[in-house]
Order: structure tokens, then sequence, then C-alpha cells
């Protein structure tokens, strides 16, 4: 119930203008990210809004002493609420709101999902497409560029291609590639197992 009460109360931040979601996220954290991403549009925040975050992601990543206070259940949502208000006391309003209403509402253990929700909408919102390339050694530059020129059938027009690579021996060669939600597995060890599967097959 607390859960739906946040998302009410940010959704009728917004509820002025009409602010249509890039994308959905889903689940608990999803619902948050989405409001939050409607609240900060509505005053054109998403910017400082998306700059916040990353900062915070950044304490998170690096400040085990903080991940442990913010994440720990045990600790009361009046200590957190006055931690986090100290926090972000030059933070922007809109999210010095929102981190405010999680602590309040004991939702700050969500946190690192609702980031990631908010930076899912905010890559839909500017049209990026992320990729990962994964092969067995790392690609020379020639062969990165061919790849991000093949990977650009993947995406439209108008969309912007996020490419990251990745090294994973256990492939042997060849690569994976993921576009969004797509998955395309030109690695060997798929060659070696499809082999095995048909010299596993009884013959008639």
């Amino acid at each position: 119930r607390g859960s739906n009460r946040l998302v009410l109360r940010l959704m009728a931040a917004a509820k002025e203008i009409a602010v249509k979601l890039p994308t959905q996220v889903f689940g608990l954290a999803g619902r948050y990210a989405n409001a939050l991403y409607m609240a900060a549009s509505k005053v054109n925040s998403l910017d400082a809004v998306e700059a916040d975050l990353k900062e915070l992601k950044k304490t998170l990543d690096t400040d085990a002493k903080f991940k442990r206070f913010v994440l720990d259940p045990s600790v009361s949502r009046r200590n957190k609420s006055e931690a986090v208000a100290k926090a972000f006391a030059a933070s922007n309003e809109v999210t010095r709101k929102f981190v405010g209403v999680l602590a309040d509402n004991g939702r700050l253990v969500e946190v690192e999902k609702v980031l990631f929700g908010f930076n899912s909408l905010m890559k839909a919102h500017r049209k990026e497409v992320s990729a990962t390339v994964t092969t067995a050694e790392p690609l020379e530059s020639a062969q990165l560029a061919s790849v991000k020129e093949s990977l650009k059938n993947f995406v439209k027009s108008d969309e912007k291609l996020l490419v990251d690579t990745a090294v994973n021996p256990a492939i042997l060669g060849g690569l994976t590639v993921r576009v969004g939600d797509k998955f395309v597995d030109l690695s060997i060890v798929k060659r070696i197992n499809e082999i095995k599967r048909l010299l596993d097959q009884p013959l008639n």
C-alpha cells in the first residue's frame, strides 16, 4: 500500500501535463522509476535528476559503509530519512523529494533497481540502444569497427547504438551479440554443441 501511495504522489506531480514514457520498466522499482521520470520531465529536470542519480550510483559502488546503511532494512526509516536529507541537500528538488519519499516509505532497499530502471528510461528517451559484443579474445580496432557497422542493421535510423565489448574465453571463438532484447550467438562453442547434438542422435 505504501508503494502505491508513493507512485500516486509522484504521478500527481506530473498530472498537469501529459508525460509519455519512452518505454516501460516493470516491477515495484519500475513503478518508482516511471513515476520519477514523469515528475522530472514535468519540470524539465531529467538531465539534472540523471546527474544526481549517477552520483548516487557512484557512491553506492565505492562507499561500502554508505551502501550497507542504505540497504539495511533494520535501520529505522527516521534515521534513513535524516541521513538522505543531509546527503541530498544540494541535489535537484525532484531528486531530493523522491529519495526522501523512498526513505519515508522504507523503500531505499529498492534504490539500485530504481537507478537501473531510470537509466533504461533515459536511454530510451535519448533513443539509445545498448549492445554487448562478447568474444573469446579482445577485438582489434578494425574488427570492432566492422562489427559496429554490421550492428547498425539492428537499430532504426534515428536510434543511437552504444556498443560495449566483453571477453569470455569460454565461447572459444566467434562472438555473441546482445542488442536490446535480441541475442545472436555466433560462437564456436555453439557450433560444437550443435555438432554434438547431431552426433548424439540415433541413426535410422
